[in-house]
């Protein structure tokens, strides 16, 4: 233990007290200062908006055709990345669904002139896209014609 006297007149004494209280003040100091970076404020990263840029690649996962009847569904599952060549390379961040479609109901025969019976009337198009909770939909009507649209969700 040292004393006041040793202290006064003893080199090395002065000089480990004075690092001791150097250290006690410099630790405190440069924590608070780097503790202060993390928000953001001394630019070292942190909780806050980023602008990514990047090029976006398009991958096909399926393509197909499908005769669906009037005020039915059609669910298409499992579709997944796994098939994709270098897709453990890739930084996925959406998927969209394109839905083309188009319009096989005509008005034929006598009963087709009767008010009401035009099958030539709109059909709403539907589609929904989800991946880990993030989901897209999109709907549209034909009017009559063909037409396209897509359901896209972006995480």
């Amino acid at each position: 233990m040292w004393t006041l006297d040793d202290l006064k007149s003893d080199r090395d004494t002065q000089i480990t007290a004075i690092c001791i209280v150097f250290f006690l003040l410099a630790f405190p100091a440069y924590f608070s200062f780097a503790a202060s970076g993390v928000d953001g404020a001394a630019g070292l990263g942190g909780v806050r908006d980023y602008e990514v840029s990047g090029e976006l690649t398009y991958v096909e996962l399926a393509s197909g055709g499908e005769y669906i009847a009037d005020g039915t569904t059609f669910d298409i599952e499992d579709l997944h990345t796994d098939a994709i060549d270098g897709a453990d390379d890739m930084n996925i961040v959406g998927v969209r669904l394109t839905m083309t479609y188009g319009e096989d109901e005509t008005s034929q025969g006598i009963g087709c002139a009767a008010p009401g019976a035009n099958q030539n009337d709109p059909d709403t198009i539907s589609g929904t896209t989800e991946h880990a909770g993030f989901t897209g939909a999109a709907d549209g009507q034909n009017g009559g014609q063909g037409g396209t649209h897509s359901a896209e969700a972006i995480w």
